[in-house]
């Protein structure tokens, strides 16, 4: 028990509010689009975000130890990962068994999805799954792939499967939703990468940055802020989401804020951690105030 409270700075705590928030985000849409609160569902669909952060998490954490990436990173508030193991290597078994707790724990509440909704919870798990295990040694190495990771799996899985526990059946709507969160994770992944990029090369790591440049990076973060914006506007605009969804921009334009921080200090990345608050506050509160309005907006 004591080494479990010592590992748990692994888990990155900051980093797991984005995951019960993209549940909410799912479960917010199912009311809108006329289910029945299952509040049984939406507890255990929120346990179980949790869980798939903390599984990845963690075993990134050992990795990157066994790895030797945490001995050359310098970390940085979003960046570089906890520490822990740099600064007490005797804690690494622990924090493997942390990532088992939590993977199997996980696995239990995807069997019971599983039986309840069949085929496109298990196609969802079974992705998710997928990411969680490949995230540190496979999707690092595969430049696109480690783009959408993140976007995959928290505003793609998370939305989609949470919006399934509540009963209803995937469509198109919810589909075009999930994907406006999808470009700001991803973004702000792209950019927690960036202060880590010399780091990375050594252990062969090769994201999007490093194999396109760090140009390259801040030119695919501004298409991927614009397509945001673009997909809430053909949202409105085909009414899926309500008018009042247009209180959602100013969040939006918070990465176009980012944008001149990050061109202007692209040969010093370590110094812009204006861009990752930027970026981070934007991929947290736009599924937050989305949910909210989407609930107080009621079916439609």
């Amino acid at each position: 028990m004591k080494n479990f409270i010592l590992v748990l700075p692994s888990t990155r705590p900051p980093f797991l509010i984005l995951a019960p928030l993209c549940v909410l985000l799912g479960n917010a849409i199912a009311q809108y689009h006329g289910a029945e609160f299952n509040g049984w569902h939406f507890l255990l669909a929120c346990i179980g975000s949790v869980l798939s952060a903390v599984a990845v998490n963690t075993l990134n954490e050992y990795q990157d130890f066994h790895s030797g990436l945490d001995l050359i990173t310098e970390r940085t508030q979003f960046s570089g990962g906890s520490g822990l193991l740099k600064q007490n290597s005797a804690l690494e078994k622990s924090v493997l068994s942390l990532y088992q707790l939590a993977l199997g724990s996980l696995f239990l509440i995807g069997i019971y999805f599983v039986y309840r909704f069949g085929l496109p919870m298990l196609t969802i798990g079974l992705l998710g799954l997928a990411v969680i295990i490949t995230y540190t040694n496979t999707l690092n190495r595969h430049p696109w792939l480690c783009l959408i990771s993140p976007g995959l799996g928290f505003a793609l899985l998370m939305v989609l499967g949470s919006y399934i526990t509540q009963g209803l059946t995937l469509n198109w709507q919810v589909l075009l939703i999930a994907l406006i969160p999808f470009f700001t994770i991803n973004n702000l992944l792209l950019v927690n990468q960036l202060p880590d990029i010399k780091a990375d090369q050594q252990v062969g790591r090769k994201h999007f940055a490093i194999s396109y440049s760090v140009s390259a990076a801040i030119i695919c973060f501004s298409v991927s802020a614009v397509l945001a914006l673009l997909l809430l506007a053909l949202a409105l605009y085909l009414s899926v989401l309500p008018f009042n969804a247009t209180w959602l921009t100013p969040i939006l334009l918070l990465n176009f804020l980012a944008i001149p921080k990050l061109a202007k200090l692209k040969h010093d990345i370590a110094k812009h951690p204006q861009s990752m608050v930027l970026n981070v506050v934007a991929a947290n509160l736009l599924p937050l105030v989305l949910s909210i309005i989407l609930l107080l907006n009621g079916p439609i």
